[in-house]
């Protein structure tokens, strides 16, 4: 009897090798996987940052524009062009783009500390971190593609592996 214990497991060694190469090549994938998710996580983040920071820039010049117009309507009605009505219009326009533009702000401080979070970087690396100014230009024309066949998808070859290491490892 302890002879036929130690002859089954050197009987069935391949078959267990061959299941713990599955399992370990699932592992492999699934990390690859989630390494991937994670960048496009991070690239996700990083866009939204860098369009609430361009957002901010248009809402601030539209504040300064909107702040001239309400000065010159202030002054005109000083000299009796305009009524009390068109110089609250454009007092109140004023204050609206005021209130977008603060608004604007506190969206794109909080977009930059959700990225810096999600990189995990410290106040000194966060300090440092410099975003683009805006984003980049949308390409005019797809890029050519290769003939060749289409990249093999992680999501396709860790279900195939999964599906090899299962019944193995059961």
């Amino acid at each position: 009897r302890t002879l036929t214990l130690p002859l089954l497991d050197w009987l069935l060694w391949p078959l267990r090798q061959g299941a713990a190469r599955a399992q370990q090549q699932a592992l492999q994938l699934r990390s690859a996987q989630d390494l991937l998710a994670d960048g496009f996580a991070i690239r996700a983040l990083w866009l939204r940052a860098v369009a609430a920071s361009q957002g901010a820039e248009v809402l601030e010049r539209i504040q300064d524009s909107a702040a001239a117009s309400a000065e010159l309507a202030w002054r005109m009605h000083a000299a009796g062009n305009f009524s009390l009505l068109q110089r609250s219009r454009e007092e109140a326009w004023a204050l609206q783009a005021r209130m977008r533009h603060t608004q604007a702000k506190q969206a794109a401080a909080a977009e930059r500390e959700a990225l810096v979070r999600a990189l995990g970087l410290d106040d000194e690396l966060a300090a440092a971190l410099v975003l683009p100014v805006q984003l980049p230009a949308v390409p005019s024309a797809r890029p050519d593609l290769p003939d060749s066949a289409p990249p093999e998808r992680l999501d396709l070859a860790l279900a195939q592996a999964e599906g090899v290491a299962l019944p193995l490892a059961a």
